[in-house]
């Protein structure tokens, strides 16, 4: 069966009526904190008055959502948080162009792709790799049943081709017949099976957690694995059928997953199969390029070329991550030593890893979108006009490139496909103040100057920089923005007690997923952001309904196409991270950090 559709979530009375309960039994908890208390509005007939919003808040106490809030707030403060998954699929742009002149590699040297890691911990099973460096290893060694592209489109590994059913729930996937894992044994739909089902069991999903709950029967084998779910389907050596509870387009995320040698389900009808894949947490067998040799020590691992894979090797016959000390490092680099290395710009190894003349650098988007959002309830902002208005006007393109160009990229899209940052409605000063002067014809309040609070977190660089930017460009449509610099308690109080806030900046975590596209234009922390159109409800419920991959692709354009027209949130940047990889390698899969990882076999050293 396809999803159903969503309704829009607005702000019903229901919903207001639990805000109000909720807050009445914490009054006194509010109280103790000497939190002054506002009293809720009329949403429905707001007071205007010339030269101010005038509009009244509503108060809310939810715990659960500040916590929530307060993780967004610890990204745009630029505190790590774990993610799984890559998300952002779109192409890495250079932004250094190296030279090989510098490099000075003998013949032994050549054959070694050396990757500079820090955060290599030993768990390299995918059912198990969490961390960035265990993630790299795994993806070299184990091979996923296909590949995705940038534009959401997939390619053949181990699967040559698939077939799904015209309700989404059933996907027939015939696999390659010359596949041998690194032991020399074939691959079959046997091994396949059981590395979805070793990824369930293990709860290391990432994005994909969705599509694995999906598969018929996996409930119960998470709780009681004694038998693989009835959902995986062995029809015959090479031919694996998966059969879902119901469609969705995030079902061909399931296509990511790594294949694993499934031995280890052997044990499974007396209950062994967890135990059995534990053994194998710091390995396993794959049918990568590469193979886990015996060379580890700490943070040293050793990759050897696999004599028994299917495709010709090119130069590369070994993959070492090293790790090196920050002493140590720039000599490492000077000598040649390091082939890739990927880091943040606010890293301090940034000036080392980047100016090297021998490195390429490139940049690719990272998992989190910075979006301006709009409150609700305040009626100047809930005109679709005003917020065109505010994304023509604001020239966040100028502000990342001249002041957070280490950290963020204007390019990028809070979907995997290319929501693009400026939509239809780039900077364009001009239009901007038509858009205004349309909107004051529907509103009178607009022909005077309109204030807007924007609370910001004291001592948050980027919050500032994108905040005073936002004030003066905006100035010069009538906006006045009072910015108002908050410690994390008062920031917090502001936003969930009182509500007193018009514009909100916020770091929002993106997957490969389409709910990512939700989180752009509906709540999903309790505060009154919703955007509630038809344009967007109808693009959402097509995409969600999606089953074909074609289907997917056409109706994420038409989301997209929704969210630059109806401007629920203005997209102002996306972070990124830095891929210095040596000038003279060539034939490097460069579309992602994990295609380029995954085709280093295909290297070409000059």
């Amino acid at each position: 069966m396809r999803r159903k559709k969503r309704e829009p979530r607005g702000r019903t009375q229901d919903r207001d009526d639990r805000i109000m309960e909720e807050k009445e039994t914490r009054t006194e908890e509010v109280k103790n904190s000497e939190v002054e208390k506002s009293e809720p509005g009329d949403v429905q007939n707001p007071e205007i008055k010339p030269g101010k919003t005038g509009w009244k808040k509503r108060p809310a106490v939810i715990a659960g959502a500040a916590l929530a809030l307060l993780a967004a707030v610890l990204f745009l403060l630029g505190i790590p948080q774990k993610l799984l998954g890559l998300g952002a699929r779109e192409s890495l742009g250079v932004v250094k162009e190296g030279s090989r002149q510098v490099i000075r590699k003998d013949e032994e040297r050549k054959e070694v792709f050396a990757v500079y890691a820090e955060d290599i911990s030993g768990s390299f099973n995918p059912a198990y790799a969490q961390g960035t460096g265990d993630q790299a290893v795994s993806s070299i060694v184990f091979e996923p049943l296909m590949e995705r592209n940038e534009d959401g489109s997939w390619n053949p590994v181990l699967v040559k081709s698939m077939q799904i059913s015209q309700d989404g729930c059933t996907y027939t996937l015939y696999l390659e017949e010359d596949v041998l894992f690194s032991d020399e044994t074939p691959m079959t739909a046997q091994d396949a099976a059981a590395s979805i089902a070793a990824m369930a069991l293990t709860g290391n999903t990432g994005p994909m957690s969705g599509a694995y709950g999906r598969i018929e029967g996996m409930e119960e084998f998470i709780s009681n694995p004694v038998k693989l779910p009835q959902g995986l389907e062995a029809a015959d050596d090479h031919t694996l059928v998966i059969r879902f509870t119901e469609g969705s387009p995030d079902n061909l995320l399931l296509l990511g997953t790594q294949v694993q040698k499934g031995d280890f389900a052997e044990s499974i009808e007396e209950g062994g199969m967890l135990e059995a894949l534990r053994s194998r947490g710091r390995g396993g067998i794959g049918t990568g390029a590469y193979e886990l040799g015996d060379a580890r020590s700490g943070s040293q691992v050793s990759l050897t070329a696999n004599p028994f894979y299917r495709k010709n090797i090119g130069d590369i016959k070994r993959v070492e991550f090293q790790a090196v000390s920050y002493y140590d490092l720039p000599k490492a680099v000077e000598n040649g030593d390091l082939d890739l290395a990927v880091y943040s710009g606010t890293s301090p190894l940034f000036e080392i890893l980047y100016d090297w003349e021998g490195f390429t650098v490139w940049a690719e988007p990272g998992n989190m979108v910075y979006a301006l959002f709009y409150n609700q309830d305040n009626p100047i902002l809930r005109n679709e006009k005003v917020r065109q208005a505010i994304a023509c006007g604001y020239n966040r393109e100028a502000v990342i490139q001249e002041q957070l160009v280490r950290q963020l990229m204007f390019e990028g899209s809070p979907g995997a496909n290319a929501v693009q940052t400026a939509g239809g409605y780039s900077y364009q000063p001009s239009r901007a103040k038509s858009l205004m002067r349309e909107a004051g014809e529907e509103m009178e309040i607009l022909n005077t100057r309109v204030q807007l609070n924007l609370p910001v977190l004291k001592d948050n660089g980027v919050q500032a920089l994108l905040a005073n930017a936002l004030r003066s460009d905006l100035s010069d449509l009538g906006i006045e923005v009072n910015i108002q610099e908050l410690d994390q308690q008062g920031y917090m109080r502001a936003l969930y007690l009182e509500m007193d806030f018009d514009l909100y900046l916020a770091g929002v975590p993106v997957t490969d997923n389409v709910s990512s596209y939700e989180n752009f234009f509906q709540s999903q922390i309790g505060l009154p952001i919703d955007v509630n159109d038809s344009r967007l409800t109808e693009a959402y419920n097509a995409l969600s309904g999606s089953i074909q991959a074609g289907e997917i692709q056409k109706n994420r354009r038409n989301m997209e196409a929704a969210m630059g027209e109806v401007q629920p949130s203005l997209i102002l940047g996306r972070s990124k991270r830095f891929i210095s990889l040596s000038a003279d390698l060539e034939n490097a899969g460069t579309s992602s950090l994990n295609t380029l990882l995954n085709h280093i076999y295909e290297i070409r050293v000059r």
